[in-house]
């Protein structure tokens, strides 16, 4: 009942509102209507500060089951920096099962980083599933992706600056609801 719920949300915002119609904080109110973000104790939802991996995977664990009726784990996961008793897990574990996060070549998750631009365009084409058989080098492979499939509308950006938590919820609006 959920999923037909959500569906019926998603048709009728991505019928009445596009994508450069939408902010940060309109994104973010919807997306805490739909549950996909919670936002602090206090209510805020704090769009300038920086989010971290374990926070934005666990924003696309909750897309993923919006989708599919179940997500399986992978018992074998092992990051040297997440354990499984780590508040974000399995969270970790359902989207690198998934193909959507991966871990870095030292086998770390480095899940309090915060999540810079280039990753967040990176982690949304994949969500899309618009990864396949890209051609040349990351993260502009990605952005050129992002840009086709019209999540981002250019790459005037500093790849590697954190990306803020409004500009990760607007994103993350406009690859659910509005473009793909």
């Amino acid at each position: 009942m959920k999923k037909i719920i959500l569906a019926i949300c998603f048709l009728f915002i991505a019928t009445t509102v596009t994508a450069n119609d939408i902010t940060e904080e309109s994104a973010a109110n919807t997306l805490v209507k739909l549950g996909i973000i919670k936002g602090y104790s206090d209510g805020s939802l704090k769009l300038e500060r920086s989010i971290t991996r374990s926070e934005v995977t666990t924003l696309l664990v909750r897309v993923l089951e919006t989708r599919l009726d179940t997500l399986e784990i992978d018992d074998n996961l092992s990051f040297d920096d997440v354990t499984k008793d780590y508040w974000a897990y399995e969270n970790i574990n359902k989207a690198y099962v998934y193909k959507i996060v991966s871990g870095y070549p030292d086998n770390t998750f480095r899940p309090q980083n915060n999540v810079t631009n280039a990753e967040i365009i990176t982690l949304l084409v994949r969500l899309a599933e618009k990864d396949k058989e890209l051609e040349g080098e990351w993260p502009y492979n990605y952005v050129n992706k992002a840009i086709e499939i019209g999540v981002i509308e250019n790459d005037a950006m500093n790849m590697s600056k954190p990306a803020t938590r409004g500009y990760v919820f607007r994103l993350l609006y406009k690859a659910v609801f509005v473009e793909i």
